[in-house]
């Protein structure tokens, strides 16, 4: 796991807070140890998709839908004594509806599907749920799909996008 010990510092403490795409909870962990929040939803469809052969979730790590389950299952298992954190399986839609479009971000943390269309989606969600000074920030800004949904977004809205280093993004939310 690359360190993304560098966003950290870009994202508010005793916050409220959605980490898409958790994997096996890795980065989760760093965020509540550092962010101390006061709600993290930590969101992934643990969903096998062999249609992405080179991604963990479509082959080069898990090798079919019951490593995602166990991986799911290990993830709710090491978080299930905080209380201030809600795993949800499904996508950034889903927790959405599941919350009847009643959620006040002070951040979203973009690390799910690298296609374009994913990220900007995500991105797109965010700002709506963020408030207003929030962040919506993100992993993997060296892929190109990534980057170019990043900056089509950050244009789109005129908002101003950093590169906290070569892998990690931050946007500060104004509307």
């Amino acid at each position: 796991m690359r360190n993304r010990n560098s966003i950290l510092g870009a994202l508010p403490k005793n916050s409220v807070g959605c980490e898409i795409g958790v994997w096996k909870g890795e980065f989760a962990e760093q965020l509540v140890t550092v962010l101390n929040p006061k709600k993290l939803y930590l969101v992934d469809p643990w969903l096998y998709m062999p249609v992405y052969p080179d991604r963990w979730y479509g082959g080069s790590s898990a090798k079919g839908q019951e490593d995602m389950d166990k991986i799911e299952s290990d993830v709710r298992f090491k978080f299930r004594k905080i209380e201030e954190i809600e795993v949800v399986k499904g996508t950034f839609d889903d927790l959405i509806a599941q919350k009847q479009g009643n959620l006040n971000l002070d951040w979203v943390y973009v690390d799910g599907n690298h296609s374009y269309e994913y990220v900007l989606s995500d991105l797109e969600n965010g700002l709506v749920h963020t408030v207003n000074g929030g962040v919506l920030a993100g992993d993997d800004f060296d892929a190109p799909e990534v980057r170019q949904a990043v900056i089509d977004f950050a244009s789109k809205y005129k908002l101003e996008c950093q590169s906290v280093d070569q892998t990690q993004y931050a946007i500060k939310v104004r509307k």
